[in-house]
């Protein structure tokens, strides 16, 4: 079997998602387990998906969804990274669905229980409203409630590396009526984490919420691999080389590399608190493991897969209903604060406590300020000298900005509110900020603080998923997959072994979802550190400018995305992410066709400036070059912007000298931070460097 799997995995290139979904059900059906055959699937499943129209999505989902009938527990993390390409393209051309395609999508989704996150299924909603008046009633309404009501699509919240859950929220939007389990449709839809004062910085290819479909003429040759082995520039092959070099297990914490896991008095006392508040012991071990700091460890006897290996009840989290249910909650109402402003509030008051906490076991192995790492709490100066030239310098600039807003209204009436130092501190409310951004995970509908688990650490791929659970009668745990199994039960945060880990083999979670979306820049502000094998996560986003205010064709070009159910403004300008990767290189491509179009450029142009231009017809036609002078303007747009962007940045020589610096064991915070900012920017002059490339051999 193994012999037929490699075959088929030279010939995947050739095969068609339903060719593909028949192989992998043919696998799974009996058993095999070829992981380089499954992984191949993934990957050539993301190149395809880019390039599908509506009703080969649907018809791909249902035929992978198949596959859940015969898989075994191994085999469903390869599905599930298949299902979020595919709602992940069906999401970017959400425009050219029409109503019975979404009700197949949809349908397919609710009958494998399928994750949907809540803002894809909110952009979902949008696109049946805006085409409700072709739904056919008497066969759609029947169906979709029908078919969420008995199936439940989760709207999942991504926990760092996977779904907590939405904790039984269960919601189909239907033209002029609507289906829904829990709150109402807005509250259900609009309680995603916010950071306060994130930059907003537009990701991919999104253009006011349209996402332009990849056209055909893309290459699907894996543009990844060619990455690691053949660089677009001589140029480039240094700098991919030097990412690729960097040290395989960095995190980017003061610590040594090679010693002996130990056991702190800090962690014995967590562990024991824990399970003492009823945290079963399962095997798995609390450490301070150089290179990681504190980390999650199995026990000496090993853990198997599907084994559980963490369970944290909701009462030992630090949430914001719970800090809201306190008298500091009820005092902090008339401020009206968001979750993340309401959870550092909330942890400040339990430090405030010291040993009277009951968190206290778990507060004192928090991280102090000088030991997280994120460009929140860089000192300003120095932050925008490592930074300069790199989006990442804004981003952390917006967020500061916004938490010290915050700070200013908190300030006023701290001293009066009960549970609340007097002392409070602008540097203890940011610290607290960075405890949140850092370490809390989507728990149901809300972030919390939850001990133990938020030990685990990151590495791309790992299988081992988090999940809500509820105790058996026999004291295990189920998963919580319906909100009557949540009445008069507490809730549980599961953390599951996805394959089995030998004794005192670390025990990771993938913060990316698997998938590896995330760039450096995103990881260093969110966690502080970057990833190993870092070319996956070169790239930053890039500003480009639109339609001008004095195009004669402007009133026509913002028609065309009002008629796509398009924010017409964002016309003007829009961010794109670069990563070192054709398509993403090639992916802006449409919106600037469209932003450069005369009405000499062809037939389509000429109807578009007469306002008789169909605009699908339109959308998919800008897939492709309309004309040589109006692909000459975009390319001398993409080059020039990121050439600007580019010259902004470091040179490469001195960004690797400091990129290359090992971490010591007594490194001073400067030391780090330097480090962190000079792999950020050699990933986004890879990613830069790749795009001036792609665009100067087309010209």
């Amino acid at each position: 079997m193994s012999r037929f799997a490699d075959g088929c995995v030279q010939t995947l290139p050739q095969a068609t998602p339903l060719e593909m979904a028949r192989l992998m059900h043919a696998c799974m059906s009996v058993s095999c387990h070829a992981p380089d055959l499954f992984t191949a699937c993934v990957l050539q499943s993301r190149e395809q998906a880019a390039s599908m129209d509506p009703s080969g999505l649907s018809a791909a989902a249902y035929a992978f969804g198949q596959c859940f009938e015969v898989a075994d527990v191994s085999h469903v993390r390869y599905l599930q990274k298949i299902f979020r390409h595919l709602r992940l393209a069906a999401v970017a051309g959400l425009p050219m669905f029409l109503p019975r395609e979404i009700v197949s999508l949809l349908k397919t989704y609710a009958r494998w229980q399928i994750t949907f996150e809540c803002g894809h299924l909110r952009k979902v909603a949008e696109r049946m409203i805006a085409t409700s008046s072709q739904f056919d009633l008497d066969s759609a309404v029947p169906e979709l409630s029908g078919t969420v009501a008995a199936k439940r699509i989760g709207i999942g919240l991504s926990c760092r590396t996977c779904c907590l859950g939405a904790s039984g929220r269960s919601v189909a939007v239907l033209p002029g009526r609507a289906y829904q389990q829990g709150p109402e449709l807005l509250a259900a839809m609009g309680r995603a984490p916010r950071r306060p004062g994130q930059a907003l910085l537009y990701s991919a290819a999104t253009f006011g919420g349209l996402v332009l479909l990849l056209g055909d003429g893309l290459s699907r040759s894996w543009a990844f691999v060619r990455l690691a082995t053949r660089p677009l520039l001589r140029q480039q092959a240094d700098a991919g080389a030097i990412l690729r070099r960097l040290p395989e297990r960095w995190s980017g914490r003061r610590v040594t590399l090679h010693a002996t896991p130990e056991v702190t008095e800090e962690l014995s006392g967590l562990q024991e608190w824990m399970e003492e508040g009823g945290t079963p012991s399962s095997g798995v071990r609390f450490v301070d493991l150089p290179g990681f700091k504190f980390s999650l460890i199995a026990g000496e006897g090993g853990v198997k897969a599907g084994e559980v290996l963490l369970r944290v009840p909701a009462s030992m989290h630090i949430s914001p209903s719970s800090v809201r249910s306190s008298a500091l909650g009820r005092a902090l109402e008339p401020l009206q604060l968001d979750d993340s402003a309401v959870l550092a509030l909330g942890l400040l008051s339990e430090v405030s406590k010291k040993e009277q906490s009951k968190f206290w076991p778990y507060l004192r192995i928090l991280p102090g300020a000088s030991d997280l790492h994120i460009p929140l709490l860089w000192p300003e100066e120095e932050r925008r000298r490592l930074l300069f030239g790199s989006p990442l310098d804004l981003a952390a600039e917006q967020q500061r900005l916004g938490l010290l807003e915050q700070w200013s209204s908190i300030q006023a009436m701290a001293k009066d509110v009960p549970d609340l130092s007097s002392e409070l501190t602008e540097e203890e409310w940011l610290w607290a900020h960075a405890i949140v951004l850092t370490r809390a995970l989507p728990f149901g509908n809300e972030l919390s603080l939850i001990p133990g688990l938020d030990l685990a650490n990151h590495e791309l791929g790992s299988n081992n998923t988090c999940s809500i659970g509820v105790a058996a009668p026999d004291g295990q745990v189920v998963a919580a997959t319906e909100e009557a199994q949540l009445e008069g039960n507490e809730p549980e945060a599961v953390l599951t072994a996805g394959r089995d880990h030998a004794a005192g083999e670390q025990i990771f979670i993938d913060y990316d979802g698997g998938v590896g979306l995330r760039l450096a820049w995103e990881m260093v502000h969110t966690y502080g550190f970057v990833p190993n094998n870092m070319p996956a996560y070169a790239g930053r986003p890039v500003f480009f400018e639109g339609v001008q205010a004095e195009d004669p064709m402007a009133r026509q070009k913002q028609a065309l995305f009002e008629a796509l159910g398009a924010d017409p403004e964002v016309l003007q300008g829009f961010w794109h992410e670069v990563r070192p990767l054709r398509a993403q290189c090639r992916a802006m491509a449409p919106k600037l066709r469209l932003a450069h179009m005369k009405k000499e450029d062809g037939p389509m142009a000429a109807d578009l400036a007469a306002w008789r231009a169909e605009p699908k017809a339109t959308l998919q036609a800008l897939q492709r070059p309309i004309s040589q002078d109006n692909e000459k303007k975009v390319a001398e747009q993409v080059v020039s912007t990121c050439s600007e962007a580019l010259s902004e940045l470091p040179a490469e020589e001195e960004l690797k000298d400091k990129a290359l610096v090992r971490e010591t064991e007594n490194e001073e915070p400067m030391e780090v931070r330097s480090r962190l900012a000079a792999r950020v920017l050699l990933g986004e002059r890879l990613a830069l460097e790749t795009c001036i490339s792609e665009w100067t051999e087309s010209e």
